[in-house]
């Protein structure tokens, strides 16, 4: 488990608030929270998709961008894979995007393919969330 702080002003990149490791299991997994400054939805699924290696494409999309609402707030749901999407080791890229006043929230959750369980507790961390 790593957390840290928002520093004050213009975020420069896209920062890491809080990024945890699923230590037990058979597969690893993970959950990240994030924010930037609003910035072009282009431009965040390009920084989404590259994943900070340099411009290389590592996550492809998964399926289509969904809206929800979590925490009684709208949100953008994109998911990504690697690989073609269908094979065992593929791994999953859940993000969960929210526009709050000047910044774009981030929460992500990465894990295999077939860890549903991993899944739904990504899914079940989202539905908790309370915006003050």
């Amino acid at each position: 488990m790593s957390r840290g702080e928002l520093p004050p002003g213009k975020l420069e990149k896209v920062r890491t608030i809080a990024n945890y490791n699923r230590l037990d299991g058979e597969t690893p997994a993970g959950f990240q929270a994030s924010a930037a400054d609003t910035v072009g939805s282009e431009a965040l699924r390009e920084t989404l998709a590259t994943d900070g290696t340099e411009g290389k494409p590592v996550w492809n999309s998964h399926a289509p961008d969904e809206e929800i609402r979590a925490g009684g707030a709208k949100a953008t749901r994109s998911m990504f894979h690697t690989g073609t999407g269908r094979e065992k080791g593929t791994r999953i890229r859940d993000i969960y995007i929210f526009e709050r006043g000047e910044l774009i929230w981030m929460f992500s959750g990465m894990y295999d393919l077939g860890d549903s369980q991993a899944r739904d507790t990504v899914r079940r961390a989202i539905d908790s969330l309370e915006w003050k």
